[in-house]
C-alpha cells in the first residue's frame, strides 16, 4: 500500500491528507486504508487543525465510524 509506506518512511507533517482509494473497497490493499493502524499513522502526520478526507464506503457503518474515532 503506497500511502502507508510513504507515511512510514517520512517524518513530514501535512495540512491535509486526502485518501481516494480505487473501488471496490475489498480490492487488494484498499481495505487496509480503513484499518485502525492506518488512521493512527494518519494522525501522526496530520498537523494540528489539519484536514483528513477519505471516501467512506457506502453501507458499512463500522468502517464509516472507524476513522473519526481514531482521529
Amino acid at each position: 500500500m503506497m500511502a502507508a509506506g510513504f507515511l512510514e518512511r517520512t517524518s513530514q507533517t501535512f495540512d491535509s491528507i486526502i485518501v481516494d482509494p480505487p473501488p471496490p473497497v475489498p480490492a487488494a490493499g484498499s481495505s487496509l486504508l480503513y484499518s485502525k493502524e492506518f488512521y493512527v499513522l494518519i494522525k501522526q502526520h496530520l498537523r494540528s487543525g489539519g484536514i483528513f478526507q477519505q471516501m467512506a464506503p457506502e453501507g458499512d457503518p463500522e468502517t464509516q465510524v472507524r476513522g473519526p474515532l481514531a482521529l
